[in-house]
């Protein structure tokens, strides 16, 4: 993703959306994570809100462990918790990766 975004033209720009848009479907969990983690540093993350607000409801990955952000009824989901926090980013127009 960041050797496409370097180069910053409208192409690539449709890459890096075009994989991250196949990875949030990937059967892997990780793999859904690196999607929303991405998300966060694109230009055009506002786009993804639909998306990230589904992926917050409905990610299937349940790990044990502690709910990171007291969502999902005390049980853990870090796909839909990662989506809740890069929404919270686009709606207080934080950096990316910021906590």
């Amino acid at each position: 993703f960041a050797l496409l975004a370097k180069r910053g033209d409208p192409t690539s720009q449709a890459q890096i959306r075009e994989l991250i848009l196949a990875y949030v479907k990937a059967p892997s969990g990780a793999t859904r994570r690196i999607a929303v983690q991405e998300i966060d540093c694109v230009d055009d993350r506002q786009n993804f809100v639909p998306l990230l607000t589904e992926i917050s409801k409905t990610d299937p990955q349940k790990l044990s462990g502690k709910p990171l952000d007291g969502g999902d009824n005390n049980q853990f989901y870090p796909v839909r918790a990662d989506a809740r926090r890069v929404l919270r980013h686009i709606q207080n127009n934080m950096p990316c990766g910021s906590e």
